[in-house]
């Protein structure tokens, strides 16, 4: 498990090596632990974050919703699991389809790697949060002294949020596609044709459930 937890940031950066050398080396139910050890770590962050500048908002997505709540923590925990299992099964059977020769436990485990992104996303919120609450308190300091303050700090967190979400969108999918290839001995074309389907379709189901919450 040592080992394990050592190649983490290298599925950051060189996923395709640290998945090859997680090839015939890792299990499901690691994979779970996984994914366990870093939503809890992610959660433990950005709620000390949290409490420490008294602002709640998730800039970045990483498996907890847009919020910090006990039923946004529950729900998208959930929906992220259901995601991974969703995205297993529709890789692992379009990979199969396509030539490839891995199977479902080690597809799975290694989803659950690549959920090591999660913690980018969840420091990336708490940057997001510390710059805005330093823009308030300056925002605040010179309307005291009767001068009004600019605003537009509102418009750069927001565009943050899309830019961060979209280069994070493309990350994922780029561990996601090299983890399937390495998983199946397939290209990487192939690899992201059987991705992609199972992620769009958690992608939509996520964006319906984040409407009906918020």
């Amino acid at each position: 498990f040592m080992l394990s937890l050592s190649i983490l940031p290298k599925i950051l950066f060189k996923p395709r090596e640290a998945f090859e050398e997680l090839k015939d080396n890792t299990t499901a139910s690691e994979g779970v632990l996984m994914l366990i050890l870093i939503s809890v770590s992610s959660l433990i962050l950005f709620g000390l974050a949290s409490s420490a500048t008294g602002l709640n908002l998730m800039a970045l997505n990483f498996g907890f919703g847009p919020q910090l709540t006990l039923v946004s923590a529950a729900t998208f925990f959930s929906l992220q699991f259901f995601g991974i299992l969703l995205i297993t099964f529709f890789a692992n059977t379009i990979a199969a389809h396509l030539g490839g020769s891995g199977n479902i436990k080690e597809t799975f485990a290694f989803i659950c790697y690549s959920k090591i992104l999660n913690i980018i996303a969840c420091l990336g919120s708490i940057f997001a949060i510390i710059w805005f609450r330093a823009k308030i308190l300056l925002a605040l300091s010179a309307l005291n002294e009767g001068v009004l303050g600019s605003t537009e700090f509102i418009g750069t967190l927001s565009s943050f949020t899309i830019y961060g979400t979209v280069a994070i969108t493309i990350w994922s999918l780029y561990i996601l596609t090299e983890s399937i290839s390495v998983s199946h001995g397939i290209s990487r074309g192939k690899s992201l044709a059987a991705v992609l389907p199972g992620l769009l379709l958690i992608t939509f189901i996520a964006s319906f459930v984040g409407q009906l919450i918020v």
